[in-house]
């Protein structure tokens, strides 16, 4: 267990791109700010890698925001799909099978709340449901609220897709990220072995070059609160 004292724990960090950026730009700062000449030869290079890879971020968010357009996040997804279902109910259903509670039962076999209360991961499946029966019936009902739910069915699938996608990139470890973000851990790494070199009578001193407290815990423990930068 020793060996890993040696080895570059910056690549095995789990975190987004966007946390790990804030994790070295406070490295940056604590270099800016250094008493110690060896880690400040530091700083103008291992900046220079933080703000190019802040540069690219902002541009990879351009990117992915102008192509989602009006994309609904999975919980805005749910909301829509919660009152249409109140209102197709109030509505359409209601009215229209008020003297044929066998049909009407026939559409909502479980009652309102089993779509409006779901959890979400039981959601798509009983609104797909749900929706197929509109489909059954559009001779009666027109084909538009099934069509509608259909596509509110499309939206909930794009918005949970995108939740994993942002999930994983949170989990990822950030060796995985490409040849950018290993040249930052290994920029990180020498900040350590320097800083450990500077301070190695008082090696807490080096912890303070790095911002752990925005990390989760490997343990699942609390976060330690923020060291205070060496004067």
């Amino acid at each position: 267990m020793y060996d890993e004292q040696y080895e570059n724990h910056f690549l095995n960090i789990r975190a987004s791109r966007a946390v790990f950026l804030q994790f070295a730009q406070y490295t940056a700062t604590a270099l800016a700010g250094t008493p110690s000449a060896a880690l400040k030869k530091l700083t103008a290079p291992f900046q220079q890698l933080v703000t190019d890879l802040e540069q690219g971020l902002t541009a990879r968010a351009g990117q992915a925001g102008s192509g989602q357009g009006g994309t609904l996040t999975q919980d805005e997804a749910i909301g829509q799909i919660q009152e249409f279902v109140r209102e197709t109910n109030d509505v359409l259903l209601v009215p229209r099978y008020r003297k044929q509670p066998a049909t009407l039962r026939e559409l909502l076999p479980q009652g309102l709340d089993y779509l409006t209360g779901a959890a979400k991961k039981d959601l798509p499946t009983r609104f797909e449901a749900f929706v197929k029966k509109l489909e059954a019936y559009a001779a009666d009902l027109g084909a538009q609220p099934a069509t509608d739910g259909r596509a509110l069915l499309a939206a909930l699938a794009t918005a949970t897709t995108a939740r994993t996608k942002t999930r994983l990139a949170e989990t990822a470890t950030i060796s995985t990220l490409g040849t950018d973000w290993r040249a930052l851990c290994e920029a990180l790494w020498q900040v350590h072995c320097v800083g450990l070199a500077e301070y190695y009578q008082e090696p807490a001193k080096a912890r303070t070059l790095f911002a752990y407290h925005l990390l989760k815990s490997r343990n699942g423990g609390k976060k330690k609160p923020a060291p205070q930068l060496v004067a």
